[in-house]
């Protein structure tokens, strides 16, 4: 196929009025391209191995197919050799040859002991699809794109970096996905193909797969982006900001009754059915906060022992800590300092101390429950039907029963156990 396009590049000289190949007279062809084609201005001639590169890189940049070249100063074999070198260097060392080329092949022929050469080039990609690599400085406009694409939940995007250094975009994916969950709805599964695998210019080629369709995907984040305006506006009338922090607690927490429960599709899952896991809780309120210009952070760590995800918020000046979970276990909005998260272990070196100690939590129960539980009541309600209060105050009968006014003195000021002991100490 190659050798039958070489031979109608020749022929097309033949027809053309302007020579002849075999009679000893050259004309540079350039085959028709679309107008748009970058690169694919006509080369009258090359000299050495260096215009050589230069006419391939070219050809790869408009997508070109075929060319012939006439070719000055070289000898028979060195012209081989440069072609072979210059070939290998558009395959392997090029980015752009790297990623779209499939092969190169030539032929070399005579016009007047002057060198020609008809340069067939084959693609593994199509032009359209050259043409939609998005050509970058470094990699930080990099995670830009990817940030694009991930929102508009692109199966692809390919990236020519013109000063590439090392970079977890796996990691980047990660990180973007549990700080925007208003818009990406699926953590994709990334594949990165880097053409050529070193140097400082390159292709890389980001491919993301998803469980889930994107017209589904889209439909979720018009659901879930909507909650998050909701959420905003709910607290935009507010100026302090211990209420703004309380009042998003209650606007998420208050919206269903829960099921703890992982999802591929966490904000959607949680905000439409009522399902999600500390990761999801946790990613969902700090992006409801941000939007409201508050102070909130993710933290991954362990309670229990087991993998778990909760929020540093920064309040007045100070940092605490807020574990919806266990806020929503006691139905109460609960901020804790370092010293109330014994269960708790995460990287302290990577997030902000919170030394101090929040006023709302002077009387916890949580300090001395178990903070994976729920705290139990322990029986408060009977110090406050204490028996027969009112026998104490008859006059008339103070000395005959002292027993009895024992008795009910404990109940009104002890409400606990410790009670029983405090009634034991008279006899």
């Amino acid at each position: 196929m190659r050798k039958i396009i070489v031979c109608v590049l020749i022929l097309s000289l033949l027809l053309s009025g302007c020579g002849s190949w075999m009679n000893g007279e050259y004309y540079s062809v350039t085959p028709h391209t679309n107008p748009d084609n970058q690169g694919a201005e006509d080369i009258s001639s090359v000299s050495n191995y260096a215009d050589i590169c230069n006419v391939l890189e070219n050809m790869v940049r408009g997508a070109v197919e075929g060319r012939i070249i006439s070719v000055a100063a070289h000898t028979g074999n060195r012209l081989a050799v440069n072609m072979n070198q210059a070939i290998h260097y558009i395959k392997s060392a090029f980015p752009l040859g790297a990623y779209a080329v499939e092969d190169i092949s030539y032929e070399i022929g005579t016009s007047r002991g002057v060198s020609a050469v008809a340069i067939t080039i084959t693609y593994n990609h199509n032009r359209n699809a050259l043409h939609k690599i998005r050509q970058v400085a470094d990699m930080g406009t990099a995670e830009q794109l990817i940030s694009a694409a991930l929102n508009s939940c692109d199966g692809s995007l390919v990236l020519y970096v013109d000063d590439y250094k090392a970079t977890d975009c796996r990691q980047f994916v990660l990180d973007y996905a549990l700080d925007n969950p208003d818009q990406v709805m699926e953590v994709p599964q990334l594949t990165e193909t880097h053409y050529p695998e070193s140097g400082r210019k390159r292709v890389i080629e980001f491919q993301f797969t998803y469980q889930s369709r994107r017209d589904s995907l889209l439909n979720m984040q018009s659901y879930v982006q909507p909650v998050f305006s909701s959420a905003s506006l709910y607290v935009s009338g507010e100026s302090e900001q211990a209420t703004k922090f309380e009042m998003l607690y209650s606007f998420l927490m208050q919206r269903s009754s829960y099921r703890q429960e992982s999802s591929m599709t966490p904000a959607y899952s949680l905000l439409r059915h009522g399902v999600g896991d500390s990761k999801a809780f946790a990613s969902v309120y700090a992006a409801m906060c941000r939007q409201a210009n508050l102070d909130c952070r993710v933290i991954f760590g362990t309670r229990n022992g087991e993998p778990w995800y909760w929020n540093i918020i920064r309040q007045d000046g100070d940092f605490y800590h807020l574990d919806l979970l266990h806020s929503y276990a006691q139905d109460a909005f609960q901020l804790r300092s370092d010293s109330r998260m014994d269960d708790y272990v995460w990287d302290y070196s990577a997030y902000p101390a919170c030394i101090t100690e929040p006023e709302t939590h002077e009387e916890d129960p949580y300090d001395q429950t178990d903070p994976t539980e729920p705290e139990v009541s322990t029986e408060p309600s009977e110090p406050t039907e204490p028996s027969e209060p009112t026998e104490p105050s008859e006059p008339t009968e103070p000395s005959t029963e002292p027993t009895e006014s024992t008795e009910p003195a404990a109940p009104t000021t002890e409400p606990t156990d410790p009670t029983q002991s405090s009634e034991e100490t008279p006899e």
